[in-house]
């Protein structure tokens, strides 16, 4: 064979090993992975490899395997970035960058939006809870309200028990038939609730006393004052000024005497101080 025929043998040998090898090479070289390209001298096959892995490549064997022969990456680079198949990797590497960052920025957008949404829902469960709280504080605020309406209040400020209700002694029922308060005189003596004045004047051992028949059916007595400020028949608002305390009618020294009544008669009392507390009067 001739120098001439042997030269061009190899220059197609060489034309096909590229071929062969042009598609396995563009996707290693896409990758960024360092790879060697070995020829088989058949001209049909060729092994690609790089790290821990290896392939062969064959267009049509036709001879057994023979030693191959070894190219560099530089050296394949020129034949694989020339072929059509190294364009079409590229063209698909790049198609597949800009769905994966389409995709990516899709990702983030919907992230962003349940993050918004997610703010949102705890923004709108606080201001309920908010809500709720308030209006259960509006709620007690007002039953306080309106039980503090209905409370009764103490007949002086500040009350100080000097003798309790029911102690034996030398009163006429044979106890004592209500509450004396220790105050000095004239200390101004309250309604304990609203009702209508039903006496007001001297009534022998009692002095200067008030009797209100109250809107639950009971009657308060007011005794020993030194000052009337009502008179029978008039309506009397809850704390309204009754008169003022001293020390007239049988009397010991200045208090206020305070009965309750079931019925306008002396002896039809029960105790003063359970009654107040029952309706809410602080003592």
């Amino acid at each position: 064979m001739s120098a001439f025929a042997v030269s061009g043998r190899i220059a197609q040998r060489r034309k096909r090993i590229a071929t062969v090898a042009a598609t396995a090479a563009a996707v290693a070289l896409a990758g960024g992975t360092v790879f060697t390209v070995s020829a088989y001298a058949d001209d049909t096959r060729a092994q690609l490899s790089g790290g821990n892995w290896s392939t062969e490549l064959t267009s049509a064997p036709k001879t057994p395997a023979t030693t191959p022969v070894s190219t560099t990456n530089a050296v394949a680079a020129s034949a694989v970035t020339a072929s059509p198949v190294w364009a079409a990797s590229q063209s698909a590497a790049t198609a597949a960058q800009a769905k994966a960052a389409a995709q990516a920025k899709v990702q983030a957008a919907a992230a962003a939006k349940a993050k918004a949404e997610a703010a949102a829902k705890d923004a709108a469960q606080a201001k309920a809870v908010a809500a709720s709280r308030a209006a259960e504080r509006a709620k007690l605020a007002a039953a306080k309200a309106a039980a503090a309406a209905k409370a009764y209040v103490t007949p002086v400020a500040h009350p100080t028990i000097s003798e309790n209700f029911g102690v034996p002694g030398p009163w006429a029922a044979g106890y004592h038939t209500g509450t004396d308060f220790a105050v000095n005189v004239g200390t101004a003596v309250h309604a304990v609730t609203s009702g209508t004045v039903v006496s007001a004047g001297w009534q022998n051992a009692y002095g200067n006393t008030v009797v209100v028949h109250l809107s639950d059916g009971r009657y308060a007595l007011y005794a020993h004052l030194s000052h009337i400020g009502v008179q029978a028949g008039q309506h009397v608002a809850k704390g309204a000024q009754l008169g003022k305390s001293g020390n007239t009618g049988n009397s010991t020294g200045p208090h206020l005497h305070f009965e309750i009544r079931t019925s306008n008669a002396y002896g039809a009392v029960v105790n003063p101080v359970t009654y107040l507390k029952q309706h809410g009067a602080s003592l």
